[in-house]
């Protein structure tokens, strides 16, 4: 439930929708920053952040105490709001403060969608909505090339690590499962604490970390990436904004939106993406994943397991 407290399937007919293009759609903050953040110059970016970065506070700040904390000037911070899309400042921090009510405890997440449910029948439509609109998203924004590369670094990598812990476990240990399916050296850290420092002491070149973490970010997963980066690992983050802790760190991110209206998030579109992995490592090597799938094959054929 930790992993909760920091974060926050089906295709109509037709192409992908851009969510970011989609006529009449108002754009939050987290939309706006994560279609406009990479453009901004280093002043810019450093606004924004801590915005994010400090949300209980910051939105409460008047344009010059806001540049004053940051280091910068007020014109910059105006400016960086208009950067994003928006018409000023006034309009900048309203919507940051509506991110800040996304950012909540489940308690208060699940209180707020309470207050303002349409009923138990529309609640669950809406949910599935969701679910779609974070695929279509998704489906409009993943870099197939970059999915291709990094299972080229899967094959190649001597052992693979992924990091996934309390309720990022569910993606980790299905991650995990594959790859051991495949006959890859892999490792799952599903809990923090003493287990997954051990995992780190193992970790050096020639190895590989995927790191799974959303909103912003627990503490032990960002701190295992670090630890592993240092350590020589190649480390790629699976996460949801390019704000994460986890993009400043790690070699390379692929992002995934957990937005929905349950007070755990979702992972349908982060399950998405290690689906499509997987698919991408079956055509990188298909003569080494038949052999491997083969072993397996064998049990299905004549083992005891399946009805």
């Amino acid at each position: 439930m930790a992993d909760v407290l920091s974060e926050r399937g089906v295709f109509p007919a037709g192409p992908p929708v851009n969510l970011m293009e989609r006529p009449g759609h108002d754009q939050n903050f987290r939309e706006r920053v994560e279609a406009h953040y990479q453009k901004l110059g280093k002043q810019r970016q450093r606004v924004v952040k801590y915005v994010n970065d400090n949300l209980k506070t910051s939105v409460f700040l008047t344009v010059n105490q806001l540049a004053e904390q940051v280091g910068v000037d007020a014109a910059t911070v105006v400016r960086t709001a208009q950067d994003l899309g928006f018409r000023g400042y006034g309009e900048f921090i309203e919507s940051a403060r509506g991110h800040f009510i996304e950012t909540l405890t489940p308690y208060e997440i699940a209180r707020r969608e309470i207050q303002k449910s349409p009923g138990p029948e529309q609640s669950a439509l809406d949910s599935v909505q969701q679910e779609i609109e974070n695929l279509q998203r998704l489906a409009a924004e993943i870099n197939p090339k970059q999915l291709v590369s990094v299972a080229r670094r899967i094959r190649k990598a001597n052992r693979i690590l992924v990091v996934g812990i309390d309720l990022a476990s569910t993606l980790s240990d299905h991650l995990f499962y594959t790859l051991q399916s495949l006959g890859l050296n892999a490792l799952a850290a599903t809990s923090g604490g003493g287990r997954l420092r051990n995992h780190l002491t193992s970790i050096g070149k020639g190895d590989l970390m995927i790191a799974i973490t959303f909103r912003r970010g627990l503490r032990e997963t960002v701190g295992a990436a670090q630890a592993a980066r240092e350590a020589g690992a190649y480390t790629v983050a699976l996460t949801d904004s390019e704000l994460s802790p986890l993009v400043k760190i790690c070699h390379e991110h692929i992002l995934a939106s957990i937005n929905s209206p349950s007070f755990t998030g979702s992972y349908v579109a982060p399950l998405a993406v290690i689906n499509a992995l997987v698919v991408t490592l079956l055509n990188c090597d298909p003569s080494h994943t038949l052999k491997a799938l083969g072993k397996i094959n064998k049990e299905f054929e004549t083992g005891q397991r399946w009805c």
